[in-house]
C-alpha cells in the first residue's frame, strides 16, 4: 500500500516536470522567435505621415516641436540601417530619434508591432524676402536595402523684431514685413506711433504696447491692421494657439494724448485696451471699424476716458467686453457679443459684457467717486451667455453724475418699462448665425435686430457701410449692430 502511494507520487512529480519542461521549451521557442530580425525587403516601415508640415515660422525663432511616428507593423523585429537628415548640419531642421539628437543614426531597432518617435524642429535663417518662403528637407530611412523618406516643409517669414523698444519721436510702422514684439514697446510722452494700413503686429507672451504719448492705427477696409499673439502653430489637431485668449498683454494707454484706431483686428490677449486718464484730463480714444475678440480679461477697460466706439465688434471676453468708469462714452452701431470660451481650460465668464460705474477703489483700496458724464449706446446689439449683460454700478453719493442711455438697441438685460434711460429697446435674442465656437455674430434672416433702426436712423447714415463694407442704407431699413444682414443665396426672403 505504502509502495503504491510512492509510485503515484513519483508519477505526479514526473508529470509536473514534464509539463514544466514543455512550457520552458515553448518559451524558448518563443524567445528564439522574438529575437528574429527580418531581412526581407518586403518588410518596410510605416509612418504617421509622409510629409511633416510646419505652420509659418518667424526667421531666427525656433518652431514648436513636430513629430513623426515610425511603425513596425510586422511579426519580426526590424533593424533600420540608417536614419538620416539629408541636409545634415546645414539643414534648418533638427531631428531627435527616441531622445537622441543627431543628423544620422545607425542600426536603430524597432521590435515587432512597435514604434519609435522622430521629433523635428526648425529654425529658419532670415533673407531678403518680404513674403513667406518655403524651406524643405527629407529624412531618409534605410531598412533591408529599401529606402524610404519623410518630407519636411516649413514656411519662413522674415520679421522686424522690436525688443523692449522705445518710441521717443514720431515713428511710422510700414507693412512690408510683420513686426515681432518682445517685452514692452513704450511710446514716450510727446511721441506718436503711427501704424500704416496692412501692418501685422505679433506679440510674444507677456508683450504689449504702453502709450504715454499718442498712437494712430490707420488701417483700411482692404488692409486692416492686425494685433495678435506670435504663436502660429496648433495646440491641438483642430485648434490653433490663435484660438486661445491671454497670449499677450494688450495696449495700455496712460496719457492725455490721443489713441485712434481705425480698421483693425485685435485679438487673443489679456486686455485689449486699458486706458487711464485723470479727473482733470481724460484719456482720449476713438475706435471705428474695429474687431476686438477673445480676451482673457476685458476688451476695452477705461477710467476717466473720453471713449468713442462706432461700427465695431467687441466679442468673447472673460470679464467685460466694455468697462467704463467715469468719463464720457459714446457707442454707435456696434455689436457686443459675449460667448467666451477658453478651448484650453474649463474657465468661464466672470462679468457682464458691459459694465458702467461712477465710483472705483484707488491703489489704497479707498472708495473714490468718478463722475460718469455720459454713456450713450445707439443702434447697438448687446447680448451673450450671461443672464444680464449690463452691469450698472452707481455710487451711494447722489451728487456724483451717473448718466447713461440705451437708445434703439437690442439688449440682454432686465426689462425696464417707462425708463427714460432705455428708449426703443428690444429685449429679445438677436439670432446670431452661430454662438458656438467658432462664433459668427452676423444676423440670421429672422433676427429681431433686422430693420430695427427707427429713432436714430441718422446715426446709420453717418456710418453707411457696415463692418463688412455692406451698404446699410441699400434697403432703406438699417439693422442694429455692426453687421447689416445679407441675404444668403440658399435662403428665401
Amino acid at each position: 500500500m505504502e509502495k503504491d502511494k510512492e509510485v503515484t507520487s513519483f508519477r505526479k512529480l514526473m508529470w509536473t516536470y514534464l509539463v514544466l519542461g514543455c512550457l520552458l521549451a515553448f518559451q524558448f521557442l518563443l524567445s528564439c522567435r522574438d529575437d528574429k530580425f527580418s531581412s526581407s525587403p518586403s518588410d518596410t516601415l510605416s509612418f504617421s505621415q509622409d510629409t511633416l508640415r510646419f505652420d509659418t515660422v518667424f526667421t531666427n525663432v525656433g518652431s514648436a516641436t513636430g513629430k513623426v511616428m515610425v511603425y513596425n507593423r510586422h511579426d519580426d523585429h526590424l533593424k533600420i540601417s540608417s536614419i538620416r537628415l539629408n541636409g545634415g548640419v546645414e539643414s534648418p531642421f533638427r531631428i531627435n530619434v527616441d531622445g537622441v539628437s543627431n543628423t544620422e543614426f545607425s542600426d536603430v531597432e524597432i521590435f515587432r508591432k512597435d514604434s519609435l518617435f522622430v521629433f523635428v524642429e526648425v529654425t529658419i535663417d532670415p533673407n531678403d524676402e518680404n513674403t513667406p518662403f518655403l524651406v524643405r528637407d527629407t529624412i531618409s530611412f534605410l531598412t533591408n536595402t529599401v529606402k524610404q523618406q519623410v518630407i519636411l516643409e516649413a514656411y519662413g517669414q522674415n520679421a522686424v523684431v522690436l525688443r523692449n523698444s522705445t518710441i521717443d519721436s514720431e515713428t511710422t510702422l510700414t507693412p512690408e514685413k510683420p513686426y515681432l514684439i518682445y517685452g514692452t514697446c513704450c511710446v514716450k510722452e510727446g511721441a506718436c506711433l503711427k501704424i500704416s494700413p496692412g501692418c501685422r503686429l505679433y506679440f510674444h507672451k507677456d508683450a504689449g504696447i504702453d502709450v504715454y504719448g499718442s498712437m494712430e492705427v490707420n488701417g483700411t477696409a482692404d488692409q486692416p491692421v492686425l494685433f495678435r499673439g506670435d504663436r502660429l502653430d496648433k495646440f491641438l489637431k483642430d485648434y490653433k494657439y490663435d484660438d486661445l485668449p491671454g497670449l499677450w498683454n494688450g495696449i495700455r494707454f496712460f496719457s492725455d494724448g490721443h489713441l485712434y484706431v481705425r480698421n483693425a483686428i485685435v485679438r487673443n490677449g489679456k486686455t485689449a485696451i486699458l486706458a487711464k486718464g485723470t479727473a482733470l484730463k481724460y484719456a482720449s480714444l476713438e475706435f471705428e471699424n474695429v474687431k476686438i475678440m477673445n480676451f482673457d480679461s476685458c476688451g476695452i477697460c477705461a477710467k476717466n476716458a473720453s471713449l468713442t466706439i462706432v461700427n465695431s465688434l467687441i466679442a468673447d471676453c472673460k470679464r467685460h467686453a466694455l468697462s467704463q468708469v467715469g468719463g464720457e462714452l459714446n457707442v454707435e452701431q456696434t455689436t457686443i457679443a459675449n460667448y467666451f470660451v477658453n478651448l484650453a481650460s474649463t474657465e468661464t465668464r466672470t462679468g457682464a459684457s458691459v459694465a458702467l460705474a461712477n465710483y472705483d477703489y484707488n491703489e489704497n483700496y479707498e472708495l473714490e467717486n468718478v463722475p460718469l458724464s455720459k454713456a450713450d449706446f445707439v443702434n447697438c446689439v448687446i447680448y451673450g451667455s450671461y443672464k444680464d449683460e449690463i452691469a450698472l454700478r452707481k455710487s451711494d453719493d447722489e451728487t456724483v453724475a451717473f448718466n447713461f442711455r440705451f437708445v434703439s438697441s437690442l439688449l440682454k438685460t432686465e426689462e425696464r418699462a417707462d425708463d427714460a434711460n432705455f428708449v426703443q429697446v428690444i429685449y429679445d435674442a438677436p439670432d446670431f448665425v452661430s454662438v458656438k465656437f467658432p462664433h459668427d455674430y452676423h444676423l440670421n434672416g429672422e433676427s429681431p435686430a433686422r430693420d430695427a433702426v427707427v429713432t436714430d436712423a441718422a446715426v446709420s447714415q453717418n456710418y453707411m457701410y457696415d463692418l463688412d463694407g455692406n451698404n446699410r442704407l441699400q434697403d432703406g431699413k438699417p439693422d442694429l449692430g455692426a453687421y447689416e444682414y445679407q441675404l444668403n443665396t440658399d435662403e428665401e426672403e
